[in-house]
């Protein structure tokens, strides 16, 4: 008796743990997932020359939605792309993402030094944004499927007006770039 007992005790612990592992990979079962892509071209205004010698890299990011708050880019952090290249007049890029919808993709500049009076702003800029091609005074929107690239995600980067604003700036931010553009 005392057998059967680990035998049906062996059995069941055994049953859990194929229903666990069934369970575990119900999403995509056996089949791989693949990779989803956004693409585009970044142009730079004014050509490689226009790049300052201040910067320490550029990157794309993609958000889920338009954070309005650095709180919000905490809790919903972005998709970045590795460190883009510099010094170059246009540049192809492919960002990898997790399928789903993506409400803001920019080119975020970061410059080599932090000489912000306000030791909370990252000093991150955003250089350029993609918009609505249908309609340029709206941000461009994507939805991805797993498996899907979307080409033609086309962001013009201007240092000479590190423009708009990002959303994120907060008033003493504000305030900082304003006494940066004296």
């Amino acid at each position: 008796m005392q057998e059967n007992i680990r035998k049906n005790r062996s059995t069941l612990l055994a049953t859990m743990l194929v229903l666990l592992l069934v369970m575990a990979c119900s999403d995509h079962g056996l089949k791989p997932v693949t990779d989803s892509f956004i693409a585009g071209k970044i142009t730079y205004v004014g050509g490689a020359a226009a790049w300052p010698d201040t910067t320490e890299w550029v990157r794309i990011a993609a958000f889920n939605r338009v954070p309005r708050s650095t709180t919000e880019i905490l809790l919903n952090p972005p998709t970045f792309s590795d460190t883009l290249p510099q010094f170059v007049t246009t540049y192809d890029y492919r960002l990898k993402v997790p399928a789903g919808s993506y409400e803001w993709i920019v080119l975020a500049w970061k410059p080599k030094l932090k000489i912000f009076s306000n030791p909370t702003y990252s000093g991150l800029d955003t250089l350029g944004i993609y918009f609505d091609p249908a309609n340029p005074t709206q941000y461009g929107a994507v939805t991805i499927s797993e498996g899907q690239t979307v080409n033609g995600i086309d962001i013009v980067a201007d240092f000479a007006r590190l423009n708009p604003p990002s959303p994120i700036l907060t008033k003493q931010n504000a305030e900082v770039i304003a006494w940066r553009e004296k």
